[in-house]
């Protein structure tokens, strides 16, 4: 039998079938049982054998979010849902609180399928809203707060909705966004609703000489107002029913409206809950997450609600913070970014004895950093290491993850207990053995139903294959180990090929950040009359240092083939800059470096 006749094959078990099949790849990993391995990582699954056989046959429940919630509370109606400036919020109350505010959207004529647009910051009153329009249907649609009057009125337009729940301080674009749209009320939200007495006092004298006309309403007034008299019943559970709609970066192009369901905010709950981390009910979640991004929104609200944790809200964020809120609430759990980490490195007064993960995801783990991280852990009473993550938001941002038993530095983790990954072929779409650089696909319960409103888009991304599986194509290059890690290259857009040889910026990245005197570097590719193509690299150097740049530049050429990268990975040039310019939520902006040097003859340059 061919490999393609195999995998259909496989395909056409029963759920029970394929999890006796996973507990036997399981055996034979462990070396249990004998039997040849195919060297393709979509049928052998190497990484079954960190996981338990309890794990691997568990399975994710068929509900709603709101039941979710519902089933959350019948368990620890008393324990701590939501801590929001000291002010502490139970499961029981949440959950009382999620149906007065569904009764509220209902009052005020939200339906089912309706489509309600969000503009906010991490706040008890989003967990509500999130869950109080799961009950009756309706989707929020997650938009970055951030976007000016332009955007906010495509994303509105985009969408069709009547209503836009915002941050009160976003007032001026909004007034001007909405003139060209069709919203009927915008209810604006104040981060100081749910907060103690003294800062909803001190919210409120600052705020007493606004004036709004009729198409606006303050948090409070909405729910009092509207949810006077209404009654509401949850909908039924539907396969695959859209639960939210999110947005992807928009660092490649014009940002898509990213359909999750509830299957797939339930899934990724089960599969982190089933992962090799002992995160457990009553645990404290730091959540320093923006609600409008997938990773936000399903590990950064869901799966707390879900999985019974104390979280702990913060409205605003800036890496600098970190310190400060990790000394102040001792969380067991964080999940984050890289750069929301990095400030850590600077400090010795943070005990991590407490703290059972960190989890990092959203842009690729630096290998120098992962293990100045890992140090200053273990140095400070920590026994775990950092839990690096890979995903994209049209798998729900969660397709690996790595633990303390299953770690190699410089991956990205292995699968998630129920996701599949593999690298395929770019051009021909075959699967490719493993250890063989391809394009990363993930076949997963966590795969977008799609981006509203475009066809074209979605089949761009979800393909199907011949194993008769719908498969996410990532964009990004990797491959998988013969132990079952997941090692991501570079972005497919981000590769060089230079004189017919491919270069990827993040190998060059990860070995200037080896050197003693770089603080931070980016490498994007640029014009080159020589190459066609060539890396350019933006790098900002540590400070007190008396090294003319002239000198770096030969030390860091040097340093490239001393680390055992190709000659013809030396960028053709450098720009030695302050700092390096960020996206909205926190990533290494290379379309911005790309944009700087567009049609430009490169020079050696000073700061930037």
């Amino acid at each position: 039998m061919d490999l393609k006749e195999y995998k259909k094959k496989i395909a056409n078990l029963s759920v029970n079938e394929k999890k006796l099949r996973d507990l036997y790849l399981r055996d034979l990993a462990l070396g249990k049982v004998q039997g040849p391995p195919t060297g393709y990582a979509s049928i052998d699954k190497p990484w079954l054998k960190y996981y338990s056989e309890s794990q691997i046959l568990a399975n994710s429940e068929q509900m709603t979010c709101y039941e979710a919630l519902v089933e959350r509370v019948n368990k620890t109606p008393n324990a701590i849902a939501i801590e929001y400036f000291g002010n502490k919020i139970t499961f029981r109350d949440l959950l009382k609180n999620v149906d007065k505010v569904a009764c509220a959207y209902k009052g005020i004529g939200v339906d089912k399928g309706d489509i309600v647009t969000f503009m906010v910051v991490n706040a008890p009153e989003v967990v509500y809203s999130f869950y109080a329009l799961n009950k009756l249907g309706a989707i929020p649609n997650m938009i970055d707060l951030r976007s000016n009057p332009k955007g906010i009125t495509n994303y509105l337009n985009e969408v069709n909705s009547d209503f836009l729940v915002s941050l009160d301080l976003c007032y001026g674009n909004v007034e001007q966004a909405i003139c060209d749209t069709n919203i009927k009320k915008v209810i604006l939200l104040s981060g100081a609703n749910s907060a103690p007495f003294a800062l909803k006092f001190l919210d409120k004298i600052s705020k007493i000489n606004n004036r709004y006309s009729e198409k606006y309403i303050k948090w409070d007034d909405f729910v009092k107002t509207y949810s006077r008299g209404v009654k509401t019943n949850a909908v039924e559970y539907e396969k695959n029913y859209p639960a939210v709609m999110v947005h992807t970066g928009g660092t490649t192009g014009v940002p898509k409206g990213v359909l999750l369901s509830n299957d797939n905010l339930n899934s990724v709950v089960h599969q982190v809950s089933n992962c090799l981390i002992e995160i457990k009910e009553n645990d404290k979640f730091l959540n320093v997450l923006v609600p409008f991004v997938a990773y936000g929104l399903a590990l950064g609200m869901h799966a707390p609600v879900s999985l019974g944790w104390d979280s702990i809200l913060i409205p605003k964020f800036s890496p600098e913070d970190i310190i400060k809120l990790m000394k102040k609430n001792n969380p067991s759990v964080i999940m984050g970014i890289q750069t929301y980490y990095e400030p850590l490195l600077n400090v010795d007064s943070i005990n991590y004895s407490n703290v059972k993960a960190m989890l990092m995801g959203g842009m690729p783990t630096k290998e120098e950093f992962e293990k100045k991280m890992n140090n200053k852990i273990l140095a400070n009473n920590g026994n775990i290491t950092i839990s690096k993550g890979y995903s994209m938001t049209e798998a729900s941002s969660c397709a690996t993850c790595s633990f303390n038993t299953a770690n190699e530095i410089g991956s990205n983790g292995i699968p998630l207990v129920d996701t599949v990954i593999a690298s395929f072929d770019p051009v021909s779409g075959e699967e490719l053995p493993i250890e063989t650089l391809g394009e990363i696909c993930i076949y997963s319960p966590t795969v977008m139903i799609g981006y509203y409103n475009n066809e074209v888009a979605t089949d761009d991304v979800l393909k199907l294959h011949d194993d008769g599986k719908v498969w996410i194509h990532s964009g990004d290059i990797g491959y998988v180990s013969k132990d079952g890690f997941i090692y991501i290259k570079d972005r497919i857009k981000r590769m060089i090929i230079r004189s017919g040889f491919k270069v990827f910026p993040s190998e060059i990245e990860n070995v200037f950040l080896k050197h003693p005197l770089v603080e931070a570097c980016a490498v994007v590719a640029v014009d080159d009359i020589v190459d066609d193509k060539a890396p350019f690299a933006h790098i900002v150097l540590k400070s007190n240092n008396d090294i003319d740049e002239t000198t770096i530049e030969k030390e860091l050429d040097e340093f490239i083939v001393k680390e055992g990268l190709p000659d013809y990975f030396k960028p053709v040039n450098y720009n030695f800059r302050d700092s390096l310019p960020l996206t909205n939520i926190g990533k290494v902006d290379f379309v911005a470096l790309e944009n700087e040097n567009k049609g430009k003859v490169l020079k050696k340059t000073s700061k930037t």
